[in-house]
């Protein structure tokens, strides 16, 4: 381990010991481009390199990863393993990635006024394994017709490096599971009457050649009626840490610049920069950005859990922040759909719905702007559901009390229907001289059904 950190750090050196040239006298395209080394990464984990050295004649310079191969020759997918950043050229090695243990090559292509050029090979590291550290499905909550045979769950996100071994622990009568993918099935046909839905808990085990993990309520399972709205989409939400907001189906994205809007009957125009309203992690919390973050839960029966909320706190300054969800397909529902949404707000501070709202919005995913998603044309289904939401009590939550008095349902237009959307919770809060911007938003479960 010790001689893994001394290579890394002697890299780096090297790295940096490299761009004593003054760069200012070259000038032509993009050249020497260096990476430090990847020391003790395990797969599956989230790591970011080093930003990387690169002689460009003092221009701006455009990163891209052109691929990744294998020790084997096999190219590696670069959707949910790696991003890069196009401005600072820092790869991201994302976090419950696919990679099998062995080497792995990278290639990038950099990009400057005088030209763009390929560097081949600039970078290889090892992706060792280890025993399972977890293992996650998403969606998290599937929906299932009870004679849709056809049914498949998506292959789960595991960390660890496979080859990995799965095994169902449970309504083995009712489901069954492929033990090399870890996709779970319906074995048969489960009676259930029109209008009823059945929920089953699934515990699934994960094994490779470091050791095992058995994942208790590793995925839901949701059995309808043939008249029951199917859920489509489900929020899923880790606890943030300075790292990661804890987003895994969603992405938060914060707006900058001119925002307009009517408030208190009279139209209200800000102007929120990333230097006073960018997000901020401190004392272990996220502000101004969407993130997850842990309460104590009192279920139905009585057992009481560390429930993930996804949370917003905008701290006192003015700020508008869209939590996203990823596509949702509605191509084969033309009945109805809508959006439900359960949550709370915390702090009765400052003029509470006047000006510190929770809008629900909706984009065909075809329009949205990946370059500026929070301009995009958006249409906003509800200018406020906080006013909907349940008012946080000190001390333990009860999930009835919640569920009964802070579930909201938004109806998505018609003109959505046959269409793959996405579906947007945006946060604003706005003109403190209104009232002090001091409320926070808890959301404990979104989704999407559709008929």
């Amino acid at each position: 381990m010790m001689k893994n950190y001394f290579i890394q750090l002697l890299s780096i050196c090297l790295l940096f010991s490299c761009t004593q040239e003054d760069s200012g006298l070259y000038v032509g395209p993009p050249k020497d481009l260096r990476y430090a080394g990847v020391a003790d990464y395990e797969s599956g984990d989230y790591y970011t390199t080093y930003q990387p050295s690169v002689f460009t004649g003092g221009e701006e310079a455009t990163f891209g990863l052109t691929s990744v191969t294998s020790q084997s020759g096999e190219n590696i997918a670069l959707e949910n393993n790696f991003s890069i950043s196009s401005q600072t050229g820092i790869i991201t090695f994302l976090e419950y990635n696919n990679l099998l243990p062995g080497d792995y090559t990278f290639d990038v292509n950099v990009k400057n006024s005088m030209g763009e050029v390929n560097f081949p090979n600039i970078l290889t590291f090892t992706a060792h394994q280890a025993a399972p550290k977890n293992m996650i499905y998403v969606p998290h909550i599937y929906s299932v017709f009870g004679n849709e045979l056809d049914f498949n769950s998506e292959i789960p996100r595991t960390k660890g490096g496979g080859p990995y071994t799965f095994t169902l622990h449970n309504h083995q009568d009712i489901f069954s599971i492929d033990e090399t993918l870890g996709t779970v099935q319906l074995s048969q046909e489960y009676p259930i009457g029109d209008e009823e839905t059945e929920v089953f808990s699934l515990d699934i085990s994960i094994q490779n050649a470091k050791g095992d993990l058995l994942k208790e309520e590793a995925m839901f399972v949701e059995l309808l009626g043939k008249n029951v709205g199917k859920l489509l989409f489900h929020g899923i939400s880790f606890q943030g840490t300075e790292d990661s907001y804890g987003l895994e189906n969603m992405v938060t994205e914060p707006h900058y610049g001119t925002v307009t809007k009517e408030l208190l009957g009279q139209e209200y125009t800000t102007e929120i920069t990333e230097e006073v309203s960018g997000p901020v992690f401190a004392s272990n919390m996220w502000r101004r950005a969407w993130a997850g973050i842990p309460f104590q839960v009192r279920n139905e029966n009585g057992v009481i859990n560390d429930d993930i909320f996804i949370g917003y706190w905008s701290w006192e300054e003015e700020s508008r922040n869209f939590l996203i969800t990823d596509t949702i397909d509605l191509t084969d529902f033309e009945k109805s759909a809508y959006v439900s949404t359960t949550g709370m707000w915390r702090y009765n501070g400052g003029a509470m719905n006047d000006n510190q709202h929770l809008m629900v919005a909706v984009i065909d995913a075809d329009e949205l702007d990946l370059a500026s998603p929070t301009t995009s044309n958006w249409e906003i289904l509800d200018n406020d559901i906080s006013d909907r939401f349940y008012q946080y009590p000190s001390g333990i939550i009860e999930e009835a009390e919640l569920k009964a008095n802070g579930t909201v349902q938004v109806e998505i237009p018609a003109a959505y229907l046959g269409k793959k959307i996405k579906v947007a919770l945006v946060a604003d809060f706005l003109n403190p001289e209104i009232g002090a911007l001091a409320r926070r938003f808890y959301v404990h479960q979104l989704q999407v059904r559709a008929q």
